[in-house]
């Protein structure tokens, strides 16, 4: 049985703090310098996948609480899209 999660915060920190207590891995959807490819990343069972702004990306600090972080390879220009497409592929 597959459940899915939706929380509606004001704040990340506080809700990924409890849900990484209660097991779930933190996986963000960011290009960093240390981001694996989405493709070839296997995904714990348990697993909260964050999005961050289209514009910023993640905060800095909600990537430190992240247990890794995939990105969708894009090739040419631009390098990025936007997020709403993004949910679809991921």
């Amino acid at each position: 049985m597959l459940l899915q999660l939706i929380l509606l915060c004001r704040t990340l920190k506080h809700p990924l703090l409890r849900l990484k207590k209660e097991g779930y891995s933190l996986v963000g959807l960011e290009q960093t310098s240390n981001s694996s490819p989405l493709f070839g990343f296997e995904f714990p069972r348990k697993t909260v996948i964050v999005v961050g702004n289209e514009a910023k990306g993640i905060p800095e600090d909600i990537l430190e609480l992240l247990d890794a972080v995939v990105e969708i390879p894009v090739y040419g220009l631009p390098y990025r899209c936007a997020v709403y497409p993004l949910h679809s592929l991921s």
